[in-house]
């Protein structure tokens, strides 16, 4: 039934529905599907729907994992594949997750798990990254789907032909961050090129991005309030290791002076940043000097303007 009403875009079933699919609500509400299921009362008629959206989904995901599930894997495909709303995105994320052999260590004692053809699934997932790279809302969704299955081998396997990421002007929430975060650390190779660029990366959101950031290396963040507070998390990642770290974009960041020591402590160790954008932020005559002293030191071009 939640497979039925995520593919048909259902969220409140009527009592025909939920019989149909021998689905039984007590009126005592002693049972476990009355703790899933709510009722609402329209137009003197009761209809029933999941707690909560995300239950509706992971049934619905794990429904195709069952026995005699009324669905095939080619007709998901199809039904995510040619969807533009986005409605079908924690559906995928949960359908990729289980995947994974992982769930199935807890779940086995309860479910039985049909024969399944995970290696077509898998094979979705990398031709949806390869069809899908420059489709930034996505390619979010793709690398939370890589994020749930939390296979490594797979990881490689599918990123290892990417070497750019661009998500600016996407507005990224900290789990997106804990995503983007765990796919840069995890991947084999240094990235390239992140470009966060006005996606509303604030203090708490650096902080969740720090482990993996020092692997990048071209890494903008042009137009986010990163402010001195986030510098100071960026100078203890951003700290040379393997020596990465080619671009720095960091303007407009409210950047004042409280955070040149940091900025110069990046400088400093990161031998290979040669380009180091802090354009139109708010440091002072002297701020600036200061930094473009500490360049010139290191072989490293500061912009404050535009060119």
């Amino acid at each position: 039934m939640a497979l039925k009403g995520v593919l048909e875009n259902i969220q409140m079933f009527t009592k025909d529905q939920l019989q149909e699919f021998h689905v039984r609500i007590d009126e005592d509400g002693s049972s476990f599907v009355n703790e899933v299921f709510k009722r609402n009362t329209i137009r003197a008629e009761t209809r029933y729907s999941f707690s909560h959206l995300i239950i509706q989904e992971f049934f619905a995901a794990l429904a195709m994992y069952l026995p005699n599930t009324m669905q095939s894997v080619n007709g998901i495909i199809v039904a995510v594949e040619s969807s533009k709303d986005g409605r079908f995105d924690m559906f995928q994320r949960f359908f990729l997750g289980l995947a994974s052999d992982h769930p199935w260590e807890f779940l086995k004692d309860f479910l039985v798990r049909a024969p399944h053809s995970q290696k077509q699934i898998i094979e979705w997932l990398i031709q949806s990254f390869k069809a899908h790279k420059t489709d930034k809302h996505r390619l979010i969704s793709l690398l939370h789907c890589l994020y749930e299955l939390n296979d490594s081998n797979i990881l490689s396997c599918i990123t290892e032909p990417i070497n750019e990421i661009s998500l600016s002007g996407m507005m990224l929430t900290p789990h997106d961050c804990q995503v983007l975060s765990w796919f840069l650390q995890h991947r084999a190779e240094p990235f390239d090129k992140l470009d966060l660029s006005k996606c509303d990366i604030s203090l708490e959101k650096i902080k969740i991005l720090q482990p993996g950031l020092h692997r990048c290396k071209v890494l903008w963040l042009y137009g986010n309030n990163v402010k001195d507070e986030g510098i100071d998390v960026l100078s203890k990642c951003l700290h040379g290791e393997g020596g990465h770290l080619g671009t720095l974009s960091l303007g407009p960041c409210s950047l004042t002076d409280k955070s040149i020591p940091e900025l110069k402590h990046i400088i400093r160790v990161n031998p290979n940043l040669k380009i180091l954008r802090l354009i139109n932020n708010r440091f002072s005559a002297h701020g600036k000097t200061k930094l473009e002293n500490t360049c010139r030191m290191s072989n490293c071009k500061v912009f404050f303007y535009f060119n």
